[in-house]
């Protein structure tokens, strides 16, 4: 038999977000030549060039994009089933709700082993996100495994029987070599110097993140130090919002919204300190990234991060609001020592565990061996085995 072949669909909104990266993370940690991956990435709207796939292919990854308008879009569909039956997959693993669906659509009596990620669920504002969330969990039951980047979102899952619901968190990137004045280009463009106190906010404007808040956090933290600086750096549907709320000035003095980053690396080397507001949270890539710049982590209890994060040794674990948060800034920002030691620790923390790329790679392929293994003996999946429980990974 040959290499098996691995055919990962994601959906995706036209950028680079959390779950891309963990995707390209994944594929390259897995042991070299075990597996052959391909990827279709399905997007919003008409045929049009994305960073995705181009993304992708500069990582060596086989990748092509399906464009899909609608739910129930029929060329989408026909064109995720002709990739399929190009691909001929011996394992397909799926990212995301959209993707869990099409698989589902393509694939319903489940003929090829079946693995599926949850990187974190939109949040659930109306009632048509809370029956598509249902739909999306239901489904899950069919799968072969549910990898979930977090222990929260693995306990939310409780019809997926637990033997089959595995946690397996995102991969740490690789570590940079910290340089002296290696973010002095990303300052100068806002016009600071190397010792302006600089807090960046870097993710998905979008309304789970709440970057809104950080606005509130930037004006109260300004009443203490009223040097401080913040950027904001991301992409989505609040950036309009985010723009004309700094343009009005008031809590948005001192704020500068610079928009999406490919690579958030020049915005970390630059930072004293990473801001998360976030309603809610699984295992936010941006946290590796901030501990592999040696950057602290201010950011609030919520979802996965209390886990990522030991709360005054690697960053500060708010919990509360707005005022809570930017009490945790002042702290630090007024304390460089104490700031640049939590640096330290939490880049230390990278080391070790499945965030190391080796590690998470190998748990991974080991989850494939496993699937692939069952199927071909024709062994009875976990769930249809009564009173089992199953071991977690």
């Amino acid at each position: 038999m040959g290499v098996p072949r691995v055919l990962h669909i994601v959906g995706n909104q036209g950028e680079i977000g959390g779950a891309e990266v963990s995707l390209i993370r994944s594929v390259r940690a897995l042991p070299e030549g075990e597996f052959a991956a391909r990827c279709v990435v399905v997007v919003d709207g008409p045929p049009r060039e994305t960073p995705v796939v181009a993304r992708f292919q500069a990582e060596g990854i086989d990748a092509e994009v399906v464009p899909m308008s609608g739910k129930l879009d029929p060329r989408g569909w026909s064109a995720v089933s002709r990739a399929w039956r190009r691909a001929a997959p011996d394992l397909v693993h799926t990212h995301g709700e959209r993707a869990l669906l099409l698989r589902w659509g393509v694939d319903p009596f489940g003929r090829a082993p079946w693995v599926h990620t949850v990187h974190g669920w939109v949040a659930e504002t109306s009632r048509d996100r809370r029956a598509s969330v249902a739909v999306a969990r239901s489904l899950l039951r069919a799968a072969d495994r549910v990898i979930c980047v977090s222990e929260g979102l693995r306990e939310g899952l409780p019809a997926v029987p637990e033997g089959r619901r595995v946690v397996l968190p995102n991969a740490a990137p690789d570590l940079p070599r910290i340089r002296p004045g290696a973010g002095d280009e990303f300052r100068a463009h806002f016009g600071l110097g190397p010792s302006a106190p600089l807090v960046c906010w870097i993710g998905r404007l979008s309304p789970e993140k709440d970057p809104l808040a950080a606005l509130a956090v930037a004006a109260s933290v300004r009443a203490s130090i009223p040097g401080a600086r913040f950027v904001v750096v991301g992409g989505g549907e609040l950036l309009p919002d985010l723009r004309a709320a700094v343009e009005e000035g008031g809590p948005g003095a001192g704020v500068s919204v610079m928009g999406p980053l490919v690579d958030p690396s020049p915005a970390l080397a630059a930072a004293d300190l990473l801001l998360l507001t976030s309603r809610t949270e699984a295992d936010p890539l941006v946290v590796l990234e901030a501990a592999a710049h040696a950057v602290p982590v201010v950011a609030p209890a919520v979802g996965g991060i209390p886990g990522m994060l030991a709360d005054g040794v690697t960053g500060r674990v708010v919990a509360g609001g707005a005022d809570a948060l930017a009490g945790a800034v002042v702290e630090l920002l007024s304390d460089p020592a104490r700031r640049r030691a939590m640096g330290v620790a939490a880049r230390r923390d990278l080391a070790g565990g499945l965030r190391v790329p080796r590690r998470h790679g190998e748990a991974l392929a080991s989850l494939y061996r496993d699937v692939l293994g069952a199927r071909r003996r024709g062994a009875p999946r976990e769930r249809d085995l009564p009173g089992n429980r199953g071991a977690r990974t």
